[in-house]
């Protein structure tokens, strides 16, 4: 992955459609090369009750958002840490799409892990990150939290490229 500079991005939300759900939690990683340079996470009051389903998911309840700052307070401050970087996420288009909905418009150049994943592994049974984590980075990630999904999604594009890095052609 060479000198530039990555941020492995993932977010919790209350449901797939980002023009009537909301955000719940944010995590980032920034990282050059195999050295994590910062981390980036908080928890959004999301204005609305969390699904039942969704806390099932995640293991994100009420209490935990309760006091938690709301997207547009912290929209700056993640757009800063985001500057400059390329973004990777695991169906990274959704995490655009989601913050894009609610204000933060980046034009950041992305990596999808799952669209390599995809490539690269054509026989696993499946995609998820953590199916992926598990096969090419031996991580474990905490399923559907924010930060623990981004440090994961970090270990696995730094796996596949090294991948890649040893393919013959």
């Amino acid at each position: 992955m060479g000198t530039d500079t990555y941020v492995a991005l993932d977010l919790e939300t209350t449901g797939l459609n980002p023009s009537s759900e909301a955000i719940l939690e944010i995590g980032a990683v920034k990282f050059r090369g195999k050295e994590t340079l910062d981390t980036w996470h908080t928890f959004i009051d999301p204005e609305r009750p969390i699904p039942p389903y969704i806390q099932a998911l995640t293991n994100i309840n009420p209490e935990m958002v309760k006091g938690a700052p709301r997207f547009s307070s912290v929209r700056g401050e993640l757009a800063s840490f985001l500057k400059q970087t390329t973004l990777v996420g695991h169906s990274i288009s959704f995490d655009v799409g989601f913050l894009a909905a609610h204000g933060l418009v980046l034009s950041n150049p992305t990596v999808d892990t799952w669209e390599m994943a995809s490539i690269l592994l054509p026989t696993l049974s499946n995609h998820q990150l953590g199916t992926v984590a598990a096969f090419v980075a031996e991580a474990n990630p905490t399923a559907h939290r924010a930060l623990a999904d981004a440090l994961a999604t970090r270990d696995v594009v730094l796996a596949l490229v090294d991948r890649i890095s040893g393919l013959e052609y």
